[in-house]
């Protein structure tokens, strides 16, 4: 996100966003079930401790430092200048000034037209990117079927759809 709160230029640039936002959701998610996992195969002896060790790591820790109920660690300060406002203030904010400005954002326009809340916003946001992912694809399987004389059309569309196609 921009330090200063700009407006979106386009339904577009507000999607873009979102879904890089989706990106790293998903990433972080995925980074922390392989870490689980690997902690888990390290300590798990048989299948048994595999499958129980959502029960097990509740009771036991097998980290080498020594942790205390009372030690809590201290949240890192930041005086780098940043806004304090989260993530989701930050978007609103540049969803506002887009609105001021003019632009109309289909995701928010939707999102206040049925009154969603943050998890059934994000649940379509999810439907969009999945079937943006189908449409690519679709889109790929054309691009290898077509004659060699057909390519730059493809390649052409690839450019202007903002596509990133590196098997053509």
């Amino acid at each position: 996100m921009p330090t200063q709160a700009e407006r979106f230029a386009d339904n577009w640039a507000y999607l873009k966003t979102e879904l890089q936002w989706l990106d790293r959701v998903l990433m972080l998610a995925v980074a922390r079930q392989r870490q689980e996992t690997k902690e888990v195969d390290r300590l798990s002896q048989s299948r048994a401790d595999r499958v129980t060790s959502h029960w097990w790591k509740g009771i036991m820790s097998f980290k080498e430092d020594i942790a205390y109920d009372e030690h809590r660690p201290q949240a890192p300060s930041q005086s780098s200048g940043k806004s304090n406002q989260g993530y989701q203030q930050q978007l609103e904010t540049r969803i506002q000034l887009s609105r001021e400005q003019g632009v109309l954002l289909g995701l928010p326009s939707l999102r206040d037209r049925l009154d969603l809340n943050l998890f059934e916003k994000n649940l379509v946001l999810l439907g969009l990117a999945l079937k943006s992912i189908a449409a690519t694809l679709r889109f790929i399987a054309i691009c290898k079927g077509m004659t060699p004389t057909q390519k730059p059309i493809c390649q052409r569309l690839t450019w202007c759809c903002g596509c990133c196609v590196a098997t053509m």
